[in-house]
């Protein structure tokens, strides 16, 4: 899915085509003499946003695995995105460490980039905030859970968005931030970062724990130790949360253990305890107790805590057991249990190994773990399972998606790549997807399938691939379906859905001779230009459990190609609406009118000689006292006149009884383009804003200039395309919907360039 840039920065602040992600620059990390300093721009916290959608503030999680991001960025001050002068130079070197996204700011040297460097550099402004564009996401409603991408999450007073794949698009400088992990980056030991370090740390035996694992490094800051730790799932995060709810109970001997022992823990070490508890003073009590006063031992909640992760380790060794198969290599398994994969985890890299996803031998050896392996953007498992879906919907490789930022010859060779693999898929039925997604998640893939069914609906891996095949059919309906206002038209992108104005100069404007050393005077607007909206429109369907079952496809391919092209014909429908309709405009008359000049009622059927005269009243229009000479490019007719025009204007002679004049055809001089459509005939077209039907005739005909005709307005950010949202059914329903929406608006922008002819007579 697609949606607008956006701010993730106060709620108070987010416009509705931008979202921003503040985050912190950290003043130790400069380097004077390159003039650069590196920053975190995004982690995984939950952060508050604004989503114009809702007209609500919502709770918002990015997935650093799901970023798109350019090799250099816009470096802005406070997201002024529409002054030269606010560039304060380019951010650079982005990379992702751990659960972080880094990138390194490079100044420039003009006065106002000089500025904000040394308010950096004096640790007066710390924060920085990435401007962003969300592609796809998941909706949580307040209080529900949802597993996605192998984590839970739950949303607490708020909707929580967990947003799977987003567009860095720039960064700027700010001066308050809301990403607590994020800020520009310190050298390790700097006062600086001693002074504003986020209070969430880790205890030093829990971050020895996670360093023992490969999950922090040494030189990460308490923050981004902190941020991987809040990252962590099942067996070891059990783990890591017990040595860091009491480090007393567990010996600091630096062993890489994938969960606590279930009793007899080791004994509390005193001389640690101050300092893993952030010198607050918490210390064992003499004699080996805990801070309660207790004696040696566990609290109950602890020995439960442990018991709970001992048992969750079981749970997984046993998962991932059961997910090998006879053709499973041994060392895939073992290196599955011993490096702590959770199940998902250790689904995709047996079905890596096993089908050769990543192009290796399939035995496992000399190869890590595919867990961070990507392909198109997301996981190989279902980028494959899409591509295979795209293939049976009757689509070919071309449709199937890849990464905005690969260049056209890495895109074909992506999407023929993802083909390749997708082909297994190819043939499989709905609940045969159901069941590789559940196994791809980690579920259980046994029951009827209605049982296979309603689990798999909750999971992210369905929607992915689902949602996939529904968009590229989308795509492919409304890139196909054919379009008669193309070229004598034009288009134009609008912030949001309020009032805009056509700009036009007023009637007295016009180059002045200056004096010597004069200045020009201020060009007037007219007072009569025409105002513009856009306006939403759109539908949805659902795969329910019975098309499941059934294995119905349609509602994955013909179904939303049908909808891609009824959002097609929504620009026709609008524009040709628009001349029928035939509305004043902001002069209080009528589009086509004699006071207009552009309107012929008699004897005005399609010849030779009233085509003249329809292009000689065009030349002939005036704004104030200044002669335009506009000069037709397009002739519209019904389908009835389509060959007549092409007569009039294709062939080489004019056959006259008296042939004074020559019989060389000068319309076919004047390179007119035939557009034959059938709204402008008797069928008419209903206007999809009001509702109204208006007829044409087989008789009326149009002459439209390349410019200054009809405009057509779409909300920026949406690529001018129809956009596709995915939602899972509720309420005892069992199914996925998807919503289609398209905005966009029509008006006519000026009389002079349309001439109409009613071709009444003969």
């Amino acid at each position: 899915m697609s949606e607008p840039l956006h701010l993730r920065n106060a709620p108070t602040q987010q416009t509705r085509d931008l979202t921003s992600q503040v985050v912190h620059v950290r003043a130790a990390s400069v380097n004077e003499e390159a003039r650069t300093v590196d920053a975190v721009l995004a982690t995984e916290v939950v952060a508050q946003v604004y989503d114009w959608r809702r007209d609500e503030v919502i709770d918002e999680v990015l997935s650093i695995g799901g970023v798109e991001h350019p090799e250099q960025a816009p470096f802005l001050a406070v997201h002024n995105r529409w002054d030269i002068g606010a560039v304060l130079g380019a951010l650079r070197s982005i990379r992702t460490e751990g659960s972080n996204l880094i990138g390194t700011l490079h100044f420039d040297d003009d006065e106002d980039a000089q500025r904000a460097f040394r308010k950096v550099t004096r640790g007066f402004i710390t924060d920085v905030s990435v401007g962003y564009r969300t592609v796809e996401w998941i909706d949580i409603q307040p209080g529900e859970s949802k597993k996605i991408n192998g984590r839970t999450y739950t949303a607490e007073s708020r909707v929580l968005r967990v947003t799977t794949k987003w567009e860095l698009r720039e960064v700027s400088l700010v001066p308050i931030g809301a990403d607590p992990n994020a800020k520009i980056r310190e050298q390790p030991g700097s006062v600086a970062h001693t002074e504003r370090t986020h209070p969430m740390k880790l205890n030093r035996k829990t971050r020895r724990y996670l360093e023992s694992i490969g999950v922090v490094r040494s030189d990460m800051s308490e923050a981004e130790a902190y941020a991987a730790y809040q990252n962590l799932e099942g067996s070891q995060r059990e783990h890591a949360d017990a040595v860091q709810a009491d480090p007393a109970a567990y010996k600091d001997d630096g062993v890489n253990r994938a969960a606590p022992p279930a009793n007899n823990p080791d004994p509390a070490e005193p001389s640690d305890t101050a300092d893993d508890n952030g010198g607050e003073g918490q210390r064992s009590e003499p004699g080996g107790g805990n801070r309660n006063g207790q004696g040696g031992g566990n609290t109950p909640d602890l020995a439960a805590e442990r018991q709970r992760a001992a048992e969750a380790e079981r749970d997984r060794i046993r998962g991932i057991q059961e997910l090998a198969s006879d053709i499973t290599p041994a060392a895939v398994v073992t290196r599955a249990i011993n490096e702590g994969l959770t199940v998902e985890q250790a689904s995709l890299a047996i079905l890596e190994s096993e089908r050769g996803l990543r192009g290796g031998s399939g035995d496992g050896q000399g190869q890590a773990p595919a867990v961070h392996t990507r392909t198109l953007g997301r996981t190989a498992a279902v980028a494959a399972m899409s591509a295979g879906l795209i293939l049976r919907c009757g689509m070919g490789p071309e449709q199937i998606q890849v990464a905005n930022s690969l260049n056209p010859d890495q895109r074909t060779a992506e999407q023929a790549r993802a083909a390749e693999q997708g082909e297994r898929f190819s043939h499989m039925s709905v609940i045969d997807l159901c069941r590789e997604c559940l196994r791809h998640e980690g579920l259980s893939v046994h029951g009827s399938y209605a049982e296979i069914f309603q689990r798999a609906v909750s999971t992210a891996s369905l929607t992915q691939v689902f949602t996939d095949a529904v968009t590229a059919s989308v795509g492919m309906g409304f890139a196909t379906a054919p379009d008669s206002t193309l070229g004598w038209t034009d288009e134009t992108d609008v912030a949001n859905f309020r009032t805009h104005t056509d700009i036009t100069l007023g009637k007295s404007s016009g180059l002045k001779k200056l004096g010597r050393n004069g200045h020009a005077p201020d060009a007037t607007i007219d007072d009569e230009a025409e105002t513009y909206s856009v306006a939403s429109y759109g539908e949805k369907f659902i795969l329910g459990e019975d098309d499941a079952i059934d294995d119905n496809f349609s509602a994955l391919s013909e179904m939303p190609r049908e909808m891609a092209e009824e959002a097609a014909q929504l620009r026709p429908d609008l524009v040709y609406g628009t001349l029928l309709a035939n509305a004043n405009m902001a002069d209080g008359t009528a589009l086509f009118h004699a006071d207009h000049a552009n309107l012929g009622t008699t004897s005005t059927a399609l010849a030779a000689a009233t085509l003249q005269a329809g292009i000689v009243a065009m030349a002939k229009q005036t704004r104030g006292n200044r002669q335009l000479n506009i000069r037709p490019q397009y002739l519209l007719v019904p389908q009835d006149l389509r060959f007549t025009a092409m007569q009039l204007i294709s062939s080489a002679e004019i056959r006259e009884s008296a042939a004074a004049n020559g019989t060389a055809n000068v319309l076919a001089q004047e390179n007119l383009r035939v557009i034959s459509e059938n709204r402008l005939g008797v069928a008419g077209v209903t206007h999809p804003e009001t509702g109204t039907a208006y007829a044409g005739t087989a008789t009326n005909w149009f002459l439209a200039a390349a410019r200054r005709t009809v405009r057509v307005a779409f909300l920026a950010g949406r690529n001018r395309r129809p956009q596709v949202r995915s939602f899972v059914l509720t309420q005892g329903q069992w199914g996925i919907g998807w919503d289609l929406k398209h905005i966009i608006g029509v008006y006519a922008r000026d009389h002079r360039g349309l001439y109409k002819a009613t071709g009444a007579g003969a």
